[in-house]
Parts: structure tokens; sequence; C-alpha cells
């Protein structure tokens, strides 16, 4: 059966959190919230921005949404933005993140490749390329005092895992 719930955005958002803790970008460590026993994946979708500014407060994390592009007559293949938007007190601590994202997703097809050998990945998707659509310096959010953001969009490139027949597997 088809698990429509997988979502290419969600196999990218697990290998960047895997790249920034191992490239010691930020510390999993930082990420238990009082009472839980896992580190929270400082990596969230925009509507748990309050709950996690509880959780964890004046802690870096990353927010992100995405959107997908018209598919063309190449249907099998698919385009997507995933914007992340980098929030800190830090103004130092957002530039490091976002200098990292760059430099971790800007190569097309070679990073597409990291992607790919990544072991944490749901394997319904086959990522021919990420590259760096937007880059735009810290500015003060304006309903979260004290706290700065970033944003670094990537365009990424994937096919879907399919029955033979052109429908997702």
């Amino acid at each position: 059966m088809t698990d429509y719930s997988s979502l290419a955005v969600n196999d990218l958002r697990l290998f960047i959190w895997e790249q920034l803790k191992n490239n010691n970008i930020l510390t999993e460590s930082d990420y238990y919230a009082d009472g839980f026993t896992q580190p929270v994946i400082p990596i969230i979708p925009s509507q748990q921005v309050p709950e996690f500014n509880n959780l964890l407060p004046g802690k870096t994390y990353l927010v992100y949404d995405n959107e997908m592009l018209p598919i063309e007559e190449q249907w099998w293949i698919i385009h997507e933005y995933m914007e992340l938007m980098v929030i800190s007190p830090n103004y130092d601590e957002i530039n490091k993140v976002m200098n990292f994202m760059v430099d971790l997703l800007r190569r097309y097809d070679e990073s597409a490749t990291d992607v790919k050998k990544s072991n944490i990945l749901s394997n319904n998707f086959f990522f021919h390329y990420t590259a760096i659509h937007r880059v735009k310096s810290p500015t003060p959010m304006k309903q979260e005092g004290g706290l700065r953001v970033g944003t670094v969009t990537i365009l990424f490139c994937y096919s879907r895992k399919d029955n033979g027949q052109g429908r997702f597997s």
C-alpha cells in the first residue's frame, strides 16, 4: 500500500539535522526538553514555533516550509523549494548555520549524492540534485522578542519510487 504521508522534504530535513550534528554546528544534547527522554529535532514546521520557544527558550532552531513547483512534461521529476528560517538570539550563530547549509547543499548532483548515501532516509525518493536558491541575512523577528531570523531557500529535485505504471509505490 502506498504511503502518501511520506514526503521528500522530511527526508531532507532528517539529512540536514544529521549533518548539523555530525559537523558540530548544533549539539544534540542542547535539545532535550524537560520531561523528554529523546532530544527534540530543532527543524520544525512553521506552526510549531510557539511550542518550541516554550520548550527550549533561547536555543537556535530552524523552521521550514516547502512548496512543490509545477510538474512539467517529465512528470517523474518533482522540484520543490524548502525554505529554512534559522532562528536564534545570536546573529553569528544564524550566519554559521546558513553558511553551513550553503556549503552542504549548493553542489547540485554531488550534494544529492550525499543525501542518497545517508542511511536515515525513507527510501521512497531518489534525489537528483539540490541547489541554493536564495539566502537572506538575519533580521529581527517581528513577534518574538530578541530573536533574529535568517533564511536559506533550497531547491531540490527528486523522483519518487513508483509501481512501474508511474503511480507512487
